[in-house]
């Protein structure tokens, strides 16, 4: 469902939910389309979570570790943490911590449009999980996983996440140029092997997968077995269909 700019305000610390009216009323709208129904997972986007890649020594509780890591730094108190944590590999494991005010306030505008959240997920850790459940993710090198306000970067090595790294986006005519810089530093850190093919997921998957395209990368949307480049945004969203599940 389609929101105005700045409805929706991604922030690891601040309000998210900058219009609530605007933004229950879109989930309104989108569960008559649905034909009603309550329960719902509640996905954050890119940027409402701290989300990092963490080995903890043997013997340790990921869940301890990760706190114990993940709150260092933060700009908010530890005991306002809210840890979530995805096995990728044996042994290794992606992170995310989110404020739990953040989190809350996505909860309070899905309860005033009707809706009961059965759960709430960070999108790099659905992203992440839905790209390892595909054939393709272990050949794709790198996973370009777009937000509004942040992008992150995933980069397989033989289908087993081993580098994850998330910036701030940087809109503007040069944010093509910037993607690609940062994929080749992602790449760099895998091992400075080249370059290899780009999977770009999340809104407006496709015309940033033609911009990278120009750039002479190998860039191609995930769009699974929806259709071509002609669909909606939201199509490209596709592959939270088998993470979620």
């Amino acid at each position: 469902m389609p929101l105005d700019p700045g409805a929706l305000r991604p922030s690891p610390h601040e309000v998210n939910v900058a219009e609530p009216d605007a933004v229950a009323g879109a989930l309104a709208s989108l569960r008559r389309e649905l034909g009603g129904g309550e329960g719902a997972v509640l996905v954050m986007p890119e940027g409402a979570a701290r989300v990092l890649l963490l080995e903890p020594p043997r013997g340790v509780d990921i869940r301890e570790y990760a706190r114990f890591r993940m709150v260092q730094g933060l700009p908010y108190p530890p005991s306002e943490a809210v840890m979530d944590t995805l096995a990728v590999a044996r042994g290794l494991y992606l992170c995310g911590a989110v404020r739990r005010s953040v989190a809350r306030g996505y909860e309070e505008v899905a309860e005033s449009s009707g809706l009961r959240a059965e759960r709430l997920d960070a999108a790099p850790l659905v992203a992440v999980n839905g790209l390892r459940r595909r054939a393709g993710p272990g050949e794709a090198g790198i996973a370009l996983l777009l937000g509004d306000s942040a992008v992150s970067f995933a980069a397989f090595d033989r289908g087993r996440l081993a580098v994850f790294r998330t910036r701030l986006r940087q809109p503007g005519p040069d944010e093509a140029s910037w993607l690609r810089d940062e994929l080749t530093r992602t790449a760099a850190i895998l091992g400075g092997a080249p370059l290899s093919r780009v999977a770009v997921v999340g809104s407006g998957a496709a015309v940033t997968a033609r911009s990278l395209r120009a750039l002479g990368l190998d860039a191609d949307p995930v769009v699974g077995g929806l259709g071509g480049e002609d669909r909606t945004e939201a199509a490209e969203l596709d592959w939270l269909g088998a993470a979620l599940a």
